[in-house]
């Protein structure tokens, strides 16, 4: 039973290093090009988004969809 507990004791020792070690690699990528690229990204897909699912902005797409379905059939 002793036996079980000191590894128990190494496993968590283990677990706490590899937490340590993925902040600091995540703290370090947070601090790069990448990351910032990535926060724009989302930034302009959230912007993106929220303005295609305006109301005004699917009724002035659907207006132009019938003016021009109504020119097409007209010519």
């Amino acid at each position: 039973m002793m036996s079980d507990y000191q590894r128990t004791l190494e496993l968590v020792q283990i677990s706490e290093d590899s937490l340590g070690a993925t902040e600091a690699q995540q703290a370090e990528y947070m601090g790069s090009m990448a990351a910032a690229t990535n926060n724009v990204q989302v930034a302009w897909q959230s912007l993106i988004t929220t303005i295609t699912n305006a109301d005004s902005i699917i009724g002035i797409v659907n207006y132009f969809a019938t003016t021009i379905d109504t020119i097409a059939k007209n010519i």
